[in-house]
């Protein structure tokens, strides 16, 4: 390009010279011209005489050297253009948005036929793949300015965004998305409406779904495949190598800050509710029950039962496959054994914990502990239950031995005779010093609560000493 570089007005009469030389532009100028001759022309005789005369000449002129011509790309990869357009891209950019926002003000007095109209056919000339291409062309600038400067994109979005939510009512945006909830149901019955015409379709259409799903399983079988090739200790070194990369306290801060806001929301619930009742707990029990007081009880209790008993068959058909291969039950037994061994690690580790506490700092957790337990819903749970099974014996009082006796009755007590015996016979030199440790001093516990006592409860006390009396003793304890 022989063009020297100059300031002002004279610099973008330079690059818009240079852009009209291109191909394309001489194209456009042909078609453009042709059209506002014919506009002009309108239906008069002469001036469509006249029309056609300019319409000829022009297309002579541009077309004689239009393939001759450098195209628009070739013009941006001239160094000396680029530096020329790059120093007026902020002129560009504030006349484009001016333009921009003379238009949209102008634009949304125009009438709803209109707006449609013209919103359909921008969001048809979105979907092509040009666009692709200048967001994947955004996407590489935007990495090689962050990389030469790590401030750059930050700067950039804050001036963005600041600028964006001084300018923009938030209030008409509200508006907006409340007043256009109808018409997004209106649209998504429409489109089930029109999708349900051609069940063929909506088969089809469905039918993506599992070769979606089988497209991802097969994809991360690929994947995972790779990983399995490789050697066990460079597998290990890259997961590692992945968790070293996260930072412990970013992970903290996130976790403090989460914690910190269940805390407000359970201190503003208590502040913004009524006396005794957090107005979280409240909002979220008046959700409930309006949800639940509109469930068809009768469809979810059959819904549930039809759920337990499809999957008590799928769980039924498992263990058939699991208990049909020795090998296979096996491993799972052991995978089981495993996983108690590793809980009874973790309890045994906590318990150890607890044990190595200095005197202090253990008698400090024991009086906390039995501080905050509640004792008074303690003693309600107790009570409460008490007088339920008592309700229980009052009103079927055969109902437990019925329920007891139907159990009993299914049981063969001779092969269980048989079993507690063998069990004895192999356990019981085993037990023994545990029994002898544990029994002595229950027995005497039991005796010690026995003893006569001027109580409530000294008649029932009287009769257990009777029948004690009366298994050690025989007869004699009649006595």
């Amino acid at each position: 390009m022989q063009a020297s570089i100059n300031k002002g007005s004279e610099t973008m009469g330079i690059i818009l010279a240079e852009i009209m030389k291109t191909a394309e532009m001489k194209k456009f100028t042909r078609v453009f011209t042709g059209e506002i001759l014919d506009s002009w022309a309108g239906e008069k005789a002469i001036r469509k005489k006249a029309a056609g005369f300019l319409t000829n000449r022009v297309e002579n002129l541009l077309s004689t050297d239009e393939t001759a011509a450098t195209g628009v790309q070739s013009l941006f990869k001239d160094p000396e253009f680029m530096k020329l357009l790059t120093g007026q891209i902020p002129n560009v950019i504030q006349g484009t948005i001016g333009l921009l926002e003379t238009f949209f003000r102008e634009f949304e007095k125009q009438s709803p036929e209109l707006k449609i109209a013209t919103l359909t056919n921008f969001a048809n000339s979105l979907a092509t793949a040009q666009t692709g291409e200048i967001f994947g062309s955004i996407v590489g600038l935007l990495k090689t300015v962050q990389t030469a400067d790590k401030h750059f994109l930050p700067r950039l979005v804050e001036s963005m965004v600041s600028n964006w939510i001084t300018k923009v009512d938030f209030g008409e945006l509200k508006e907006l998305l409340e007043t256009s909830q109808d018409s997004m149901i209106e649209a998504v019955k429409a489109c089930n409406s029109l999708i349900w015409k051609y069940p063929a379709k909506l088969v089809i259409l469905l039918s993506f779904v599992p070769f979606c799903s089988n497209t991802l399983l097969k994809s991360l079988t690929v994947i995972l495949s790779g990983f399995n090739q490789a050697p066990p200790d460079l597998v290990a070194d890259i997961v590692l190598s992945l968790i070293k990369e996260i930072n412990p306290d970013d992970v903290s801060d996130s976790l403090n800050n989460l914690f910190e806001l269940a805390r407000k929301i359970e201190t503003g619930s208590a502040l913004v509710g009524d006396p005794g009742t957090p107005r979280l707990a409240a909002d979220v029990s008046s959700l409930l029950t309006s949800v639940l007081s509109g469930l068809d009880e009768t469809i979810m209790i059959k819904a549930r039962l039809a759920l337990l008993k499809d999957w008590d068959k799928i769980k039924f058909h498992l263990f058939e496959t699991l208990f049909s291969e020795p090998e296979r039950l096996h491993q799972h037994l052991s995978y089981r054994t495993a996983r108690s061994n590793s809980r009874l690690q973790s309890l045994n580790q906590k318990l150890k914990v607890i044990e190595d506490l200095q005197d202090q700092e253990f008698d400090k957790l024991l009086q906390s502990m039995m501080t905050d337990l509640d004792k008074q819903e303690l003693s309600e749970v107790v009570e409460s239950s008490a007088r339920l099974l008592e309700r229980i014996s009052l009103a079927q009082p055969d109902l437990l031995a019925a329920f007891s006796n139907q159990i009993v009755q299914q049981v063969d007590l001779v092969q269980l005779q048989e079993m507690v015996l063998n069990l004895g016979t192999g356990l019981e030199g085993a037990i023994k010093p545990l029994g002898r440790a544990i029994l002595p001093r229950l027995v005497m516990g039991v005796c010690e609560i026995l003893k006569p006592e001027e109580d409530e409860f000294e008649d029932q006390a009287a009769e257990a000493r009777k029948a004690l009396r009366f298994l050690l003793l025989g007869n004699e304890g009649q006595l």
